[in-house]
């Protein structure tokens, strides 16, 4: 397989195009190409999860929301258009309001896609002072990701665990606990799960996340080929090719 190595500052200014011809104005696209690079330069497939969002068909992009009405500290969101990176804000701010108002907040966000984009986000919440817990289920694999940040961390805690055993859900999901008070155990707040002898295959803290930091700014990223080739058509279709009309007045 072909990569292509490029700076950290080449790669801002390519992913920064590539959102700007897709999203135009539609959204804030220097945020999308931030989020991007950032789960670039810490491994977490940033441009694989932007080329998804891109070559998926055109969706409704409403976000419902709805409240349980026996919990004012739960809130359930739905994502229809399983896109996460112009969302993931949004997902994040009403979890963290909401914990503002109540001391904790519960979030599930279903029918969503890449999960591992609410990393972003987490420091958010550790800067103001809250401990925030996400986790996911990979079906397929059968992989339990949980990430963890208390107040003033730069990054979570991030883990993966083989499960043994775990309720099937065909909806891809999010959960989010943002809280004043660190929660010890998720068992209260779910039951799809079943961790038996935590099988941990993955481990990511924060010496880590520094450390795939670093590495990048020093090596650059390498990029599939292929994938490079598609960010760099994308971007190119924000040029508008010269004509007599665009040439006048140029220099001036």
């Amino acid at each position: 397989m072909k990569f292509i190595r490029i700076s950290v500052n080449e790669s801002k200014a390519l992913l920064t195009r590539v959102c700007e011809s897709h999203y135009k104005h539609q959204y804030d696209y220097e945020d999308i190409a931030t989020i991007v690079q950032w789960l670039e330069l810490h491994d977490l497939d940033g441009v694989r999860t932007l080329l998804d969002e891109i070559n998926k068909p055109l969706q409704k992009n409403n976000t419902l929301t709805k409240h349980k009405k026996e919990s004012k500290q739960r809130l359930i969101l739905s994502d229809n258009s399983q896109n996460i990176l112009h969302k993931i804000r949004i997902f994040s701010d009403l979890t963290l309001a909401k914990c503002h108002e109540d001391g904790l907040c519960f979030t599930t966000i279903n029918n969503i896609a890449h999960q591992q984009t609410i990393l972003v986000n987490l420091k958010n919440v550790s800067v103001r002072g809250y401990h925030a817990t996400a986790w996911w289920i990979e079906t397929e694999q059968k992989h339990l990701h949980i990430a963890k940040i208390a107040p003033n961390q730069d990054y979570p805690i991030y883990k993966t665990i083989k499960l043994n055993k775990y309720a099937v859900n065909l909806q891809p999901y999010l959960n989010l606990i943002y809280s004043k008070n660190d929660i010890q155990s998720l068992k209260s707040y779910t039951n799809e799960h079943e961790i038996q002898g935590e099988s941990i295959i993955q481990k990511v803290n924060t010496h880590d996340f520094n450390e795939r930091l670093f590495q990048k700014i020093n090596d650059g990223l390498e990029i599939k080929f292929d994938h490079y080739q598609q960010l760099t058509k994308i971007a190119d279709l924000i040029l508008v090719e010269a004509s007599e009309k665009s040439r006048q007045g140029a220099g001036e």
